[in-house]
């Protein structure tokens, strides 16, 4: 019996701890972000962290992560967000600069 309410007892704090990291990011939070990559983005997150496609497809599922796994994939997904409005920005940018051209 005490045994059991031990087991019990771990699976709760585990439930509050899950609880206060995924407050930590709000499911709008993560929907923004997924929505906000490019197509191959979770393919960059993989290249650039290590952590495996599953592990990244399941945080942006809201699945069970380790916490330092969801902040390495957090961060470096709002980095590939970046580069890539800035390569966009840029690509527009020449893409002007030659129709205005003038021969």
């Amino acid at each position: 019996v005490y045994l059991c309410a031990k087991i019990s007892s771990k699976v709760n704090h585990k439930q509050e701890l899950l609880q206060i990291i995924y407050n930590m990011f709000t499911t709008e939070e993560i929907n923004e972000l997924k929505e906000s990559l490019p197509k191959n983005g979770i393919h960059l997150i993989y290249d650039r962290t290590g952590i495996s496609r599953p592990t990244i497809y399941k945080f942006f599922e809201v699945g069970d992560v380790r916490l330092p796994q969801m902040e390495k994939i957090w961060i470096e997904g709002w980095l590939v967000v970046k580069e890539f409005k800035e390569k966009k920005a840029e690509l527009k940018s020449h893409a002007q600069e030659v129709i205005n051209l003038k021969v």
